[in-house]
């Protein structure tokens, strides 16, 4: 609901929630037997006479059937002759505070006002009752929504009438000068508060010490049609209003030096709240993204971040670490939640997350040993994928859809060839269980099926996780060299799954791979001879 409408109920009430819809409408044909009878059943006066296609044509007020009667006609009459024709209405949509409803209402000639949708047909009536109701709602909402604000107010309040004494006091002022309401309600303020000066005129922060309380006072005087009516006196505790200060300069000071750490940091940072909007970001990830901070600031986290939901890592202890895409590069990102400490309850404020950008030793370190991790869990998962080999991999792709059985067997005389394979599809429709199925249907069967998730290696890893390295090629390296999942994949299939997000260079040597069957380590000089089978998906067209 907007502020507005808030602070002022006659905004939010509508026609259509004040008329009266307990009615009937009239036609030109009806008696006027039939209007008595509707008077009668539905205890309102006018009511509305609509056409075939029920457009409003006219009303017809009590004052009308009298005068029929007078002209000497009977019960039995069509009442089409006596009505009003081009009657006042207004919109169900119209509010309470416009201004034409209370001028159609109050110089209507009859006792209510026909109420109409947007097209045009009758919906209700309106009359003096139900706008006189709805106005008493409205000053009871006012009232009670002013003495919330006054009684919730943080500064001291007290009213006084014209002549100086005491109205109203809010709890606020009582705490302030150790006061009760009940008790000095109707005194003279200058005989509770002596030290205040009254004035007719307008005053705005006068320092004072009232009742041995540092204050800066404000006084206001009630005016009502050009005549005071009474004074408003407002109080700022002089020694909340210091302390407030202070603890701000603290916080400019602590954000001056948590910025100056940031900035100094090599890696990308962006600091969101608990609902993943991103609050702060270094020069560091505006450079990768290219775009100034002010510009990322307010976006959503999972915008630049896309991976898991980072409101879900704010209901965790644990950091949660993956590789994004981000302008074409993998990195690692991790995401650790702020927590603080509150009542004895520790609770989460927000996500740090951060992207190792790979541009120092130790940052590549943490990323290779955070990528063998990943390694190792995924070969368990395919070692626990194997254990079920009851019935072939296209056996256990189930479907009932004709163009998908087609896929199915063209997969099935696929898997026959050596051919290279490329799949493609969205996220989740299945793609590596298509490409292990090929393998299991092929000749290669019996030999290695390597999965490769490309998008989840650091750029900086790809070549050597693919191809391999040489002994000794760079610092952590080991001193026998490590083989690549090329060599692993010999004799059977390599699927390198979301190839496209492979950097150029590297699918240029994958397809060299395919046209020379050899490649060379990373860091060597000797070509290692290599025949295996690739199949690509990608989600890209």
């Amino acid at each position: 609901m907007p502020a507005s409408n808030i602070l002022n109920p006659a905004s939010m009430l509508t026609v259509k929630q004040m008329m009266n819809k307990n009615f009937h409408v009239l036609y030109p044909e009806d008696t006027l037997r039939t209007v008595m009878e509707y008077y009668m059943k539905y205890k309102i006066y006018t009511l509305p006479v609509v056409d075939k296609n029920q457009n409003l044509i006219g009303v017809f007020p009590k004052n009308r059937l009298f005068k029929a009667f007078l002209d000497g006609a009977g019960l039995d009459d069509p009442c089409g002759p006596y009505m009003v024709e081009n009657p006042i209405y207004v919109s169900e949509d119209m509010t309470y505070n416009e201004v034409s409803l209370v001028v159609r209402i109050t110089q209507s000639r009859v006792a209510y006002v026909v109420v109409v949708d947007r097209s045009n047909k009758v919906v209700g009536m309106i009359g003096t009752a139900e706008y006189l109701r709805e106005s008493l709602n409205v000053i009871m909402a006012s009232s009670a929504l002013l003495e919330s604000l006054f009684r919730a107010n943080y500064e001291g309040i007290i009213i006084t009438d014209r002549d100086g004494y005491i109205m109203r006091m809010n709890p606020a002022a009582e705490k302030m000068f150790k006061l009760n309401f009940t008790e000095v309600k109707g005194k003279h303020i200058k005989d509770i508060l002596p030290e205040i000066t009254t004035t007719d005129k307008r005053r705005l922060g006068i320092k004072a010490i009232i009742r041995s309380v540092p204050v800066i006072m404000n006084q206001v005087p009630i005016v009502e049609d050009e005549v005071q009516i009474g004074t408003s006196f407002v109080f700022n505790d002089r020694t909340n209003i210091v302390r407030i200060a202070q603890e701000l300069e603290m916080v400019k000071e602590l954000q001056t030096t948590l910025s100056a750490v940031l900035e100094a940091s090599s890696d990308g940072v962006f600091v969101s709240d608990n609902d993943g909007i991103i609050r702060y970001t270094n020069e560091a990830a505006a450079q990768l993204l290219d775009e100034s901070p002010d510009n990322i600031v307010g976006k959503p986290l999972s915008s630049i971040l896309p991976a898991k939901d980072p409101s879900n890592i704010t209901k965790t202890d644990m950091v949660e670490v993956n590789v994004n895409n981000i302008k074409g590069k993998n990195c690692i990102v991790s995401h650790v939640p702020i927590k603080k400490e509150e009542n004895g309850e520790i609770i989460k404020t927000g996500i740090v997350s951060t992207i190792y950008l790979g541009n120092n030793p130790l940052t590549e370190e943490i990323s290779r040993q955070w990528f063998t991790l990943n390694q190792q869990v995924q070969y368990y998962r395919n070692e626990l994928e194997k254990l079920d080999k009851k019935t072939s991999s296209f056996d256990r792709i189930v479907t009932r859809n004709p163009e998908f059985i087609k896929i199915k067997k063209d997969g099935q005389r696929i898997a026959r060839s050596s051919s290279t394979v490329l799949i493609t599809g969205e996220s989740g429709v299945g793609k590596d269980m298509f490409a292990r199925a090929i393998h299991e249907a092929s000749p290669r069967a019996k030999y290695p099926f390597v999965k490769v998730n490309c998008a989840a290696i650091p750029e900086s890893l790809l070549e050597s996780e693919l191809f391999g390295y040489a002994p000794g090629s760079f610092t952590g390296a080991s001193k026998h060299g490590k083989a690549g999942y090329f060599e692993r994949a010999n004799k059977g299939t390599i699927f390198l799954d979301e190839i496209g997000d492979m950097p150029l260079s590297i699918k240029v040597k994958i397809l060299q791979v395919i046209q020379d069957k050899e490649f060379v380590r990373v860091g060597g000089s000797n070509k290692q001879e290599v025949d295996v089978r690739i199949i690509a998906a990608t989600n890209r067209n």
